[in-house]
């Protein structure tokens, strides 16, 4: 007879591949899910410990997702879930909604993923690990940084860094936390300080030796650079981050191609800007990234061509359509200084109108996105 291992035992090691998964470590994580799988055939029968299984596998599959690798069928693992949500207390009902958070997020949907982080908020007073109130806080700095709600971003990111930089392990976690910082001074155009925590940040990579940290820094002061019109820097930074991010087989290598090939348009280089508009459609089609291939259709209509309105409109329908507001009226706002400088009086006037009205929902969204 096979002895029956205990449900304790499992429930020992499944905390464990959460650790890993929290660090990014995906060698360890995906060979801890194999033993666990193994495990899991011969675990006395406790319903929790398997509910704990799901949501931990279901985590894990949304971190291969970051890494491009193939993460399975996920959509099933939510409608397991999903079904199973009532069998779900404490720490297990915080996970699920933390958890289906992130993956609405990554999915683009912004009202559910607020939703749900709200939910996980809510029922964050029964956690007692500190590197998860930090997990939470980080994801939060992200969610809100990605909507440009810098002063929530902000206070989510130093949170969680205070808590990060007490434990050595999380070293990886205190960088990206800088990353986050850095890119909420960009947006208030604080341009200066942002390089120096975004080159402290990619200091930081030196020792870890993680190429996929690194070619983030790079990118993100590539964006620094791009936005502060230093244009050679933003072209070494973002050039080194896109071959790294080849070489990584990136999801984020849509976006550093997008921002060289407008730093290549400022610098009116337009046949090199048009060859990076090709490579990015092609890497954006490949990974189904709607967002980056109308930014880079955006970049191709106003400059690469005689003006393709029918492109930039289609940008702007796009962009409200998933409530990117500070995109939208960024973007507004350079087509109608593009017409104001061609004496277009009257499309520029219309575009303005666009950023203006872009700036009224991001208002109207405050009181949702805080209350």
């Amino acid at each position: 007879m096979i002895t029956k291992i205990a449900s304790e035992e499992v429930a020992s090691k499944l905390n464990d591949w959460y650790t890993a998964i929290r660090q990014n470590n995906l060698e360890l994580s995906v060979r801890l899910k194999k033993e666990i799988v193994k495990d899991l055939d011969h675990m006395e029968e406790n319903q929790n410990v398997l509910l704990y299984y799901s949501l931990l596998d279901f985590r894990h599959k949304i971190m291969l997702s970051f890494y491009s690798q193939n993460e399975g069928n996920i959509e099933e693992n939510i409608l397991y879930l999903e079904a199973n949500k009532e069998k779900m207390v404490g720490l297990l009902d915080y996970y699920f909604w933390f958890f289906k958070g992130m993956y609405e997020f990554k999915k683009k949907d912004i009202i559910e993923a607020i939703s749900c982080y709200k939910k996980a908020e809510e029922k964050l007073y029964i956690v007692d690990d500190e590197i998860e109130k930090a997990e939470f806080h980080f994801r939060l700095a992200h969610f809100y940084y990605y909507i440009k709600k810098s002063y929530l971003s902000l206070n989510y990111a130093l949170y969680a860094k205070d808590i990060y930089k007490r434990f050595p392990t999380y070293k990886q976690r205190c960088i990206t936390c800088e990353f986050i910082i850095g890119g909420n001074l960009i947006d208030n155009t604080n341009y200066d300080e942002a390089s120096i925590v975004l080159l402290n940040a990619l200091k930081g990579t030196d020792s870890l030796y993680d190429d996929m940290l690194t070619s983030f820094a790079l990118c993100n002061l590539g964006i620094c650079f791009l936005k502060q019109g230093s244009y050679n820097s933003a072209a070494e930074y973002l050039s080194k981050a896109i071959d790294l991010f080849i070489d990584q087989n990136s999801t984020r290598l849509p976006k550093a191609i997008y921002n060289l090939m407008h730093v290549r348009i400022k610098q009116n280089r337009l046949v090199e800007a048009f060859n990076l508009y090709e490579k990015g459609m092609l890497y954006s089609k490949e990974l189904e990234d709607q967002e980056y291939m109308v930014k880079l259709n955006f970049l191709k209509g106003l400059y690469l061509e005689p003006i393709n309105q029918l492109l930039i409109n289609e940008t702007f329908t796009y962009l409200e359509k998933v409530n990117k507001f500070s995109d939208m009226s960024e973007l507004a706002l350079e087509v109608a200084d593009f017409y104001n400088e061609n004496k277009c009086y009257e499309k520029s006037v219309f575009y303005y109108e666009i950023s203006r009205k872009a700036e009224n929902n991001i208002k109207k969204g405050e009181n949702f996105y805080e209350n």
